[in-house]
């Protein structure tokens, strides 16, 4: 059965221009390396290229610098090394070709005198253009790559004169990680510039996967793309998905679309402010790398669509927020000061919603209780005030960790739900998972599985989650076929095959899901929507802005599935793990005819039966090969 994936709204690209403030990773870093100094002689030996198993050059300075090209400098050979004796800034000798990527470069350098250390050069299109380590630059006080593209901060270092320093430039892609005595210094990617980003962006607007996305989508994709954002690494993480030019191109449709929709997903972006003017640079940039550590870490776990501003604000006292996302950072702005200001940016304290669920100092809202209590393992209900909350508020340094920081923003993300404020829907779905037999698990609780209560198999049973460890019970198994309008079919694996069913097709907050005899009706049908990393959302066909959703984000045994708005919680997303492959029509024409005499097995039809039921035989009985074909396809013996 052929495998496509459909869209739900087609819509005209938009003809409009937009303004392009947005920055993509660059396609793999290519060109020539080299060595060497700025106002400071030094020498270098063992120089070595290596990419996979290809050794790309290796130095013999024995007879000379032959394939070498320099400019400035006074280069010679002495005792096994290249030597650069001269004052110019820079010197440097390059070697290879501009096609050279996806690389690691190694060698040995000493400082001879000078006031520097030396540079490495590497993805050089040639001559005098930067594109190199700068290693104990800057009066010796500081390590930093200088190539365009790249806003990696400098690091404090120097280069002590007579000793041998061992240095590793790795190359994959547009990543650049930097060592020096094994030690690592930068690990970053070079951004595209100016012109390239533009004709990226305008690449994916005018893509084939881009005519995937609904009207909503795109319109917010452009609106995305279009805002005026720090190109640093939060924004290299946005667009961590996106290949090459060329590589983008060739891709289907269908593919293009799932890079877009994970571009399209990371919507939290930021800029820098007011108050930069004459700014302590180390204080700029320890700003910088706390909002790109919190907006990365918020956009790795949730849908947050807003673009936060950063400013300097030393008169404030700490830091502050606002629901218009604006921070002012004072006398704090470290990551954990910029993740907890994060949430004032979402709402908490922010909003007048707030005051209404936080009463007494107690949380009334569902959802985050819901998720303290998942997070906890047992009731609980969240405390706070007018602005903050407690646990996981990271109000405190004393309370910060790598686990409460993500514990924070999934509080963060279940805060918004109660109190109303949800992102846009993603309805772009799928026909590509195979017909079969699954075990769905929900994204919150993946240990638990979708199942029907009690092993109910009559019209009217309710569906739940099961904590118990999977055993391929049939109530925690599910049939899912696609049907010939895209959506799919969820059926139990009990006696009767029932459907999976909204009553009566209501899509209302808090409908419970059932069980019931197959209608055809769309009640009964169900889109997939994948939401990256291998997660569903399982809409309903009459609605797409809900999604099947574990009652409370609960991971209690017993807890419903209901109906509910889609808030990109991960109550909401699902796994489908695949048990049993579907037999096609011909295979089971095949089993059957097997079974009647009326067909010669094949040795792939017996190796298919046999694993089912471990028998031998070239032939079974018939209700035993319409039971292997209903174990296998769900396939109704009467359709």
């Amino acid at each position: 059965m052929g495998r496509h994936t459909k869209l739900l709204l087609l819509c005209a690209l938009m003809a409009a221009s937009v303004l392009i403030g947005n920055a993509a990773i660059a396609g793999p870093i290519t060109g020539l390396i080299g060595v060497g100094t700025w106002n400071t002689q030094a020498e270098f030996a063992n120089v070595k290229v290596v990419s996979g198993t290809q050794t790309l050059y290796q130095s013999d300075f024995s007879s000379g610098m032959p394939g070498w090209t320099t400019s400035g400098g006074t280069w010679q050979i002495q005792d096994g090394s290249l030597r650069q004796t001269g004052s110019s800034t820079p010197a440097l000798a390059t070697v290879g070709s501009t096609a050279w990527t996806n690389y690691t470069l190694t060698l040995k350098a000493r400082k001879i005198s000078g006031s520097e250390g030396f540079v490495v050069v590497f993805g050089s299109p040639g001559g005098a253009v930067k594109s190199w380590w700068n290693i104990g630059g800057w009066g010796n006080a500081y390590h930093g790559l200088e190539m365009a593209g790249v806003s990696a901060p400098w690091v404090a270092g120097t280069i002590e004169t007579g000793r041998w320093y061992d240095i590793r430039v790795q190359l994959s892609g547009s990543d650049i990680r930097c060592y020096l005595d094994g030690v690592l210094i930068h690990d970053t990617a070079r951004m595209l510039d100016q012109s390239d980003r533009s004709a990226r962006i305008q690449q994916i607007l005018a893509s084939s996967g881009n005519s995937l996305l609904n009207g909503e989508e795109e319109q917010r994709l452009r609106e995305m793309l279009g805002r005026s954002v720090y190109f640093g690494a939060a924004v290299r993480a946005t667009f961590d998905a996106m290949p090459s030019g060329p590589s983008f191109a060739g891709l289907n449709a269908v593919a293009q679309a799932v890079i877009i929709r994970k571009v399209n997903r990371n919507r939290l972006t930021w800029n820098l402010g007011w108050g930069y003017d004459g700014i302590d640079p180390n204080r700029r940039q320890a700003i910088i790398d706390s909002m790109d550590t919190a907006v990365t870490l918020y956009n790795s776990l949730g849908l947050f669509d807003k673009q936060v501003i950063a400013n300097n604000s030393p008169g404030t006292p700490t830091a502050d927020a606002s629901y218009d996302g604006n921070i002012r950072f004072g006398g704090s702005y470290n990551s954990r000061v910029a993740i907890h200001e994060l949430s004032h940016c979402m709402g908490a304290g922010t909003i007048g919603r707030w005051g209404e669920l936080m009463i007494g100092g107690a949380w009334t809202g569902q959802y985050a209780n819901a998720q303290l209590s998942a997070l906890e393992g047992g009731p609980r209900v969240l405390n706070g005030d007018s602005m903050h909350f407690w646990p996981y508020g990271l109000n405190y340094d004393n309370e910060d960790s790598p686990e409460n920081r993500r514990r924070n923003v999934l509080m963060v993300a279940a805060l918004r739900r109660d109190m109303g404020i949800h992102t846009f829907q993603q309805t772009v779905y799928s026909t590509d998972v195979p017909n079969g037999v699954y075990r769905l698990s929900p994204r919150h609780a993946p240990g638990t599985a979708l199942d029907v209560k009690n092993a109910d198999p009559n019209n009217g049973a309710q569906i739940d989650i099961a904590t118990r460890s999977y055993s391929g019970a049939d109530e925690q198994r599910f049939f899912l076929d696609l049907q010939t309008d895209g959506t799919y079919r969820i059926r139990t694996a009990l006696a009767g095959n029932r459907c999976v069913e909204l009553p009566s097709g209501i899509t209302d907050n808090g409908t419970k899901l059932r069980l019931q005899d197959n209608s055809g009706g769309p009640a009964q049908r169900w889109y997939l929507i994948p939401m990256g990393d291998g997660w569903y959302k399982i809409a309903p066909k009459n609605n797409l802005n809900k999604a099947m959703d574990v009652e409370g984000i609960s991971t209690a045994s017993g807890a419903l599935v209901e109906s509910w708005d889609y808030w990109d919680g991960f109550g909401q997303q699902w796994s489908l793990n695949l048990l049993s492959p579907a037999f096609s029509t011909v295979e089971l024409s095949r089993a059957l005819a097997i079974a009647g005499g009326a067909y010669k097995a094949t040795s792939a039809d017996l190796a298919r039966l046999n694993a089912a039921t471990g028998a031998g035989a070239a032939t079974i009985d018939l209700s035993d090969a319409i039971a292997i074909a209903r174990k296998l396809s769900g396939l109704e013996t009467n359709p």
